[in-house]
């Protein structure tokens, strides 16, 4: 039987100031998107010696790796989200943009990293912290 696994290269990335159209990233390498849940302990002496929590905060955030092009319009586009400190909305497609799931969100971009080795590619990460929600979209 042949697996259901998504191939790494079939995913997209795109990024846009939320003034914009979301268009999609060139040359990308990898991405990520990590979310989390805060706790807040709710441990007291009537909790028979174990420890109890309530669901705290949610957040999100991400990074992305692409290769740098002098072409690459939303490239710079990232680069003035970063530098200005525009809010963005970003989108991931792990299987394509005609597939699902997708992942939407805004967010602000903290980091801006570009990186020239002298024997490979030119190449700049980006972070990227969510404000709101992070939406899951299956269908």
């Amino acid at each position: 039987m042949a697996t259901a696994a998504i191939a790494g290269y079939e995913g997209k990335f795109q990024l846009a100031p939320s003034t914009g159209s979301l268009a999609t990233v060139n040359e990308v390498r990898e991405y990520s998107i990590s979310g989390e849940m805060g706790e807040i302990d709710a441990t007291s002496r009537d909790s028979s010696g174990h420890r109890e929590v309530l669901v705290g905060i949610r957040n999100w955030s991400g990074s992305a790796e692409f290769l740098m092009g002098s072409s690459h319009g939303t490239q710079i586009e990232i680069y003035k989200a970063w530098y200005n400190g525009y809010a963005c909305d970003v989108a991931v497609y792990p299987a394509g943009t005609s597939a699902f799931p997708k992942y939407t969100g805004t967010c602000y971009v903290t980091g801006w990293n570009p990186s020239g080795p002298h024997d490979d590619v030119v190449s700049a990460s980006v972070d990227f912290v969510g404000t709101g929600l992070l939406t899951q979209t299956t269908a």
